[in-house]
């Protein structure tokens, strides 16, 4: 949380690792691409905000093709689309050992508590 005098700035941040967080033989890149998506806007939702931002990374092997990485950024535009959150960068890498995918979200809040 960052105090911007009048308005809160949320960020945060959340990495999903393959084999850890998901399996891929159960879930479909879609659904993937979406879920990385929500589970930072409930974060940002959690703080009373409105999420207004998100920036994705990830990192890939060569077992992936262009037609699988597609179908991941299907999820993750339907997903902004629905929440009205705007995708405004991120980074790509490759991997050794398969996919992880880095979502951060930047959302704000007109609520200020004091400190005491």
């Amino acid at each position: 949380v960052i105090n911007n005098n009048s308005k809160l700035t949320l960020m945060t941040s959340d990495i999903l690792i393959e084999d850890v967080h998901f399996d891929l033989t159960y879930m479909p890149l879609k659904h993937l691409g979406y879920k990385s998506v929500i589970v930072n806007l409930s974060d940002i939702y959690a703080m009373n905000g409105i999420a207004k931002h998100i920036t994705v990374s990830i990192a890939i092997s060569n077992r992936f093709t262009q037609e699988a990485m597609e179908e991941l950024y299907a999820g993750i535009t339907l997903a902004c689309e629905k929440y009205d959150v705007d995708f405004v960068g991120g980074d790509t890498t490759s991997s050794v050992t398969g996919l992880t995918i880095s979502v951060t979200a930047i959302g704000s809040t007109n609520i200020v508590h004091s400190i005491i």
